[in-house]
Parts: C-alpha cells; sequence; structure tokens
C-alpha cells in the first residue's frame, strides 16, 4: 500500500518587501498627518483673519463717528486739539465705545488726556518700532464673553490719520490697524497675519 503524501505550498511575503510596505504606509501616514494639521491651521488662520476684519471695519466706523461729530464742534475741544495735531505725522488714536453715552463712541483717555501716538508710517515695523508692546496692549479690544464679563480680546486697534490741511482738504484718510497680541516679530510664518490694515477716507461735512 501506498502512501500518497500532499504537499501544500505557501507564499510568503519577505522581509525586505515587509520593510517596503511599512515605509511606504508610514510615509502616507506622515502626509495625511501635514494635510490634516495645515488644514486646521489654515482654518484657525482663516477665523483670525476674519475677526480682524470685523475689527477693523467696526473701528472704521467708530472712528469716522467721532472724526464727523469732532468737525462739527471743531473750535471746540478734544476737536481742536485733535485737528491741530494733524499736522506733519501720522497720529494714532485708539477708538472705542463711549464709557458715558451708550451709543457714542471716542477716543480713549489717560489721566483726562487723549491717548496719541506718532508714527513716520503707517506699516508693520514703523508700528513696531514706535508703538511699544505695553502700549499696544493698552489699545486692546475689549468684548464681552457668554457671562457678561468684560475681557480682552487678544487684539489691539488703532485708528491712524495721515496729514491733514484745513484750508484745502475736504477729507481725511486714515488706516484703521489691528493686531494680534500673542503675535510676535515683524514676519510670521506661512501665511500667518500679525498686522491687518484696513484704508478708509473720512468726508468732512
Amino acid at each position: 500500500m501506498k502512501i500518497k503524501r500532499e504537499y501544500n505550498s505557501y507564499e510568503g511575503m519577505g522581509f525586505i518587501e515587509s520593510l517596503i510596505a511599512i515605509m511606504v504606509v508610514g510615509v502616507a501616514s506622515v502626509a495625511l498627518m501635514r494635510i490634516a494639521a495645515t488644514t486646521m491651521s489654515d482654518a484657525v488662520e482663516n477665523e483670525r483673519i476674519d475677526k480682524m476684519t470685523q475689527y477693523a471695519i467696526e473701528g472704521a466706523n467708530m472712528t469716522e463717528n467721532i472724526v464727523q461729530e469732532f468737525y462739527e464742534y471743531k473750535n471746540e475741544e478734544p476737536a481742536s486739539s485733535f485737528f491741530e495735531n494733524l499736522n506733519s505725522t501720522i497720529k494714532c488714536y485708539i477708538p472705542q465705545p463711549s464709557n458715558s453715552e451708550p451709543g457714542k463712541f471716542e477716543f480713549r483717555e489717560y489721566a483726562e488726556e487723549v491717548i496719541v501716538y506718532s508714527i513716520p508710517s503707517l506699516g508693520i515695523e514703523a508700528i513696531n518700532n514706535n508703538i511699544s508692546k505695553p502700549n499696544r496692549e493698552n489699545a486692546q479690544i475689549m468684548t464681552k464673553n457668554i457671562d457678561g464679563e468684560t475681557v480682552g480680546s487678544g487684539f489691539f486697534r488703532l485708528a491712524c490719520f495721515y496729514p491733514y490741511n484745513p484750508t484745502t482738504d475736504k477729507q481725511i484718510k486714515a488706516g484703521i490697524v489691528v493686531g494680534h497680541l500673542a503675535s510676535e516679530g515683524t514676519y510670521t510664518a506661512r501665511r500667518n497675519v500679525r498686522h491687518y490694515i484696513y484704508s478708509t477716507v473720512i468726508p468732512l461735512r
């Protein structure tokens, strides 16, 4: 009697092939993680830009209201001092809702004096070099949280005015600067935005 033996054959993946497969999976995972991280970073950055744009437009509306009211009473204080200050350099003020009159706006004061900064040009380097970090923090936009408490927004806002000639000019050019307080340095990585400048023209009527 003959015994018939059947031999099964197995095909296995070799050691080198296994390493290659692991490397391919690893590279793909890293690529996917980078894509996910970039997507999240872009989403955060887009949200920041939207918030800065909102604050800038809001600041432009406040500033226009303040300036036009000043122009109506240009021979009285603090309006007369404001227009006299707009001479040879760019002057920056801090626009905010009025602390005493709801629905109105004003420039922030310290010790009953309107806060004003002078800068040679309206740009990031000029702001960094001429307005210190404590002063930028002092210009922080204040908001209300869900509990109704006043808290800092993490952004500062300035209304910066170009020189104005009362004899010939019928409008004032201004730039509303919104900056992110947590960001450091003049240049930021990728598309990170530290400052946002919104240009506007305020008619005097």
